[in-house]
């Protein structure tokens, strides 16, 4: 099915939300603003190098406020082994799987996408308080250097997103 954004538990619906505060001067568009997407990583082969591009997930504004990141595996890992990943914000434009991103913001930090850990169906983790300095990419990148080069032909994710910003998220799924 691919990669799809959910919001407000309808899965097909396309669209951010925002809340913005009343105190906004005219034409500001700072404001809260959260989204959740679901990401299919079934036909990824993992590497061995640490920060490398697993999946894009968003462009948000530079110098946003992460409120909360969560991530919860929708559709198990066919593989037990650790692959760890890192919720990220970059300043690296993504072109390709595995390019090196420079990492401006960590969400969550080693998160083991095992089918025994992280990876099993209703497993999940939740950050939250995060600055993302200039960085405008969100995305999942290789957690480590232990991961190997196993592939993979299920994992789902389901990422949520609750942010301060000066406007709504575009989500980006294609790398």
């Amino acid at each position: 099915m691919g990669d799809r954004l959910v919001q407000r538990g309808q899965v097909d619906y396309l669209g951010n939300r925002a809340m913005k505060p009343k105190a906004c001067s005219t034409g500001n568009t700072d404001g809260i603003y959260e989204f959740m997407v679901e990401v299919d990583l079934g036909a990824h082969t993992w590497n061995a190098n640490n920060n490398d591009l697993v999946k894009t997930i968003a462009t948000i504004p530079t110098l946003s406020h992460m409120v909360e990141a969560s991530v919860f595996c929708t559709e198990a890992n066919s593989s037990a082994a650790a692959n760890d990943v890192d919720l990220v914000v970059s300043s690296t434009t993504p072109a390709a799987v595995d390019d090196d991103m420079t990492v401006t913001g960590k969400l969550i930090d080693a998160m083991d996408l095992g089918s025994d850990a992280k990876g099993a169906i209703g497993a999940g983790t939740t950050a939250s308080g995060v600055d993302c300095g200039a960085g405008t990419h969100l995305c999942l990148v290789n957690g480590g250097t232990g991961n190997g080069t196993s592939a993979i032909t299920s994992l789902k994710l389901l990422v949520y997103i609750k942010y301060f910003g000066t406007g709504p998220a575009v989500i980006n799924t294609t790398v």
